[in-house]
């Protein structure tokens, strides 16, 4: 994989901004969910001239899966927040098509990042909306009949973020989180929905799963990336 790019670093740095928030304030509430994402690509992928068709359920995510690795957190004082995820993996498929057998190897560093606002909070209802930016660096291996092309793309787009958490009971509770994106300023469009079931084991410990779905069009210099990602999640969830 090649050298970090400065949208990780930036990642990384808000997530320890998180940990330095909360010791700042004894209000702020952490969580560090490391989750597993059973992701499968639909869509087009393109460069230097090629444009394939990808075409990986997320049934057999397993098997064409190389390495992954899944995190997120969050800070919240109640009003204001911090959420962030930070999801590496790298997937390979074989496949036969109308224009031959087309191997495609994608390994993908997905960062984000958004600053919230909670407009509406009671005992069991929570609903924060806020703005950020995800970035993806993005490592392709797109081989035909014709030969191998390799390329490798990084990006960022600005984010409108949206979530809400419903409590049912003492320890079931649900969430959904949905961005909206891109808006030609590197995508052309890209948004997120995840809804996902959660159970409490204890006041520090719960754990989710749900399904997220993540949809790109991004279309610049040749290299072409309109793919829907999608898959069960599961994720065990720490409050710090």
């Amino acid at each position: 994989m090649k050298r970090m790019n400065g949208p990780l670093f930036a990642a990384i740095a808000m997530v320890l901004a998180l940990a330095s928030a909360r010791a700042a304030d004894g209000e702020w509430q952490f969580k560090l969910t490391p989750y597993a994402w059973a992701m499968g690509l639909d869509g087009d992928i393109g460069a230097a001239g090629k444009t394939v068709p990808v075409d990986v359920k997320f049934t057999d995510a397993l098997k064409d899966l190389k390495l992954a690795g899944m995190v997120a957190a969050e800070a919240n004082n109640g009003t204001w927040g911090i959420v962030a995820d930070a999801a590496y993996l790298k997937l390979s498929s074989d496949s036969s098509t109308p224009v031959g057998n087309v191997g495609v190897e994608v390994e993908e560093w997905i960062i984000q990042g958004a600053l919230t606002y909670r407009i509406v909070k009671s005992e069991k209802t929570t609903l924060d909306i806020g703005a950020g930016a995800r970035s993806m660096e993005l490592n392709t291996d797109i081989s035909t009949g014709l030969g191998t092309a390799t390329t490798t793309q990084s990006w960022v787009d600005p984010l409108l973020y949206a979530r809400v958490r419903q409590q049912f009971g003492e320890r079931c509770f649900g969430v959904v989180a949905g961005d909206i994106g891109g808006f030609g300023v590197s995508s052309d469009l890209t948004w997120q929905l995840t809804a996902a079931a959660g159970y409490s084991f204890t006041k520090s410990v719960s754990m989710l799963i749900g399904y997220r779905y993540l949809d790109y069009d991004y279309d610049k210099d040749g290299f072409v990336f309109k793919v829907a990602s999608s898959g069960i999640a599961l994720g065990l969830q720490f409050d710090l």
